[in-house]
């Protein structure tokens, strides 16, 4: 069972924007989604051991894009670069609602600086590989 059950929707939603937060992020059952989609798993599944490393060679090897929010512009450039006939822009409302959302600086998610888990992980090494990709040809 995860997060999708109406009583925990409501409970998170009923406490202040910080605690709510908190509370999602340490559930073990919403932990990892990042990871375990990669891996094959489903959102909520319950995952005793998950091969991270397995999880960032299928990122790397499996993908023909890979974006990140913080990099939102240059994630729309490759993307755009890698997949024939794309003309997103950066600036799309449609396409940049939570671009930014989760910017470390202006938001709640400041409050998890110490948070980590699988997805940290695997986060960090698509970051890695926008920066190898714009490395090859800069977009512009």
């Amino acid at each position: 069972m995860g997060i999708r059950d109406d009583g925990d929707c409501r409970r998170l939603r009923a406490l202040p924007e910080r605690e709510q937060l908190l509370a999602y992020a340490n559930d073990s059952r919403v932990r990892n989604v990042q990871t375990k989609m990669l891996l094959g798993h489903g959102r909520f599944d319950a995952v005793a051991e998950l091969d991270v490393a397995e999880a960032t060679r299928r990122l790397r090897e499996c993908f023909a894009f890979v974006g990140v929010t913080e990099r939102w512009a240059a994630s729309v450039g490759l993307f755009n670069r890698t997949i024939r006939g794309a003309r997103l822009r950066p600036d799309d409302g449609a396409h940049v609602a939570n671009a930014g959302a989760y910017d470390r600086n202006h938001s709640g998610v400041a409050w998890l600086a110490d948070y980590a888990d699988a997805d940290t992980e695997v986060y960090a090494e698509a970051a890695r590989l926008v920066e190898d990709r714009l490395a090859l040809a800069p977009c512009r």
